[in-house]
């Protein structure tokens, strides 16, 4: 219990104005963005190592960064709801809003990472929050939950970002399903709550639902006839066809074949970036799932046309995760 206790402890909420809901606007655009490693020039004591002022980190670096942040998160148009993963912390947040994200009114954010750990998950809105709540995971990263209101609607949002499979595949596949039926468990209480609620799951899930080995465990097709076992093991269940979703949760990367994906290792593209979108947001009332994006602009690629990874030690790059986005309409 301590974990979790702390993880709540360590939310901070910054409602910086007095924003009314978006009224009677039909248009929504929820993002999901790992921005690697983007920590601010202050020594606190848990940033990784070469990010400390001994190591040469710097105001000059940190701003040049933020910069690019900000340009990045800029080239998507009319974003409404942001989640950011690989964020120091309120520094940060504080300084992507004083920077320009507030000029796009996504003044609104929470934030909540691991006792120790050295980076956060985190949610920006442009719409005020109803209710924050942050779920502790042993020895993982917490599960940020947050709800807005939009033309009288609530919309509830889940930021996650699951172990990395740096120390092997099946190593590690343990310890994002623990993250997983966290995650499962905090959703199906929120929908007992909000039954009518449209959710929306997003991140960095680590793990590509177009591979059912590499997803194993985290992500199931329908087709798959080990799919129950694998629900009930704690997995989540996912749908290509929205037509086809009974109580499975929507996700495009396994219906949009012209998406390459937001991350590419040793010449691989994968789709470990996602927002899921729960059967309420396919119910044909009130808020409903669009178009699937990748931003893949320019100024996020480098010459090989992959994501141009931030490199540290040459002060270039932006990040190794592309941003992908959700539009919602208004019926």
């Amino acid at each position: 219990m301590r974990r979790i206790w702390t993880a709540l402890l360590l939310l901070m909420l910054c409602l910086s104005c007095s924003c009314s809901e978006k009224g009677d606007e039909n248009r929504l655009v929820i993002a999901t963005w790992n921005v690697q490693n983007l920590f601010d020039s202050v020594d606190d004591g848990t940033e990784y190592e070469e990010y400390s002022s001994a190591s040469g980190w710097n105001e000059e670096g940190y701003r040049r960064r933020l910069e690019k942040a900000v340009s990045a998160i800029s080239r998507i148009e009319d974003l409404t709801i942001l989640v950011l993963e690989e964020v120091e912390g309120p520094r940060v947040l504080d300084d992507l809003v004083a920077s320009g994200l507030g000029k796009r009114s996504l003044s609104h954010y929470a934030w909540a990472r691991e006792e120790g750990g050295a980076t956060s998950v985190a949610i920006l809105s442009e719409l005020p929050f109803l209710d924050v709540k942050v779920h502790g995971v042993e020895n993982q990263r917490p599960i940020l939950e947050a709800s807005v209101l939009a033309n009288g609607q609530t919309i509830g949002i889940f930021a996650v970002h699951f172990k990395s499979r740096v120390e092997g595949s099946v190593e590690t596949e343990p310890l994002r399903l623990k993250s997983m039926r966290a995650l499962k468990a905090a959703v199906e209480a929120y929908r007992k709550v909000n039954p009518q609620s449209p959710v929306f799951l997003c991140g960095d899930f680590n793990a590509c639902p177009r591979q059912e080995m590499e997803g194993l465990g985290i992500f199931t097709r329908r087709a798959d006839p080990l799919w129950r076992q694998k629900q009930e093991s704690g997995s989540l269940l996912v749908e290509s066809a929205p037509d086809s979703l009974d109580d499975a949760w929507l996700c495009t990367w396994l219906e949009n074949a012209q998406l390459k994906g937001s991350y590419c290792y040793q010449l691989k593209w994968l789709c470990y970036d996602c927002i899921l979108a729960s059967p309420a947001a396919l119910d044909g009332a009130g808020w409903e799932a669009r178009s699937f994006s990748v931003l893949d602009d320019p100024f996020l690629l480098n010459e090989n046309q992959e994501p141009y990874a931030w490199r540290l030690f040459t002060r270039t790059g932006i990040s190794d995760h592309l941003p992908v986005y959700m539009e919602l309409e208004w019926l």
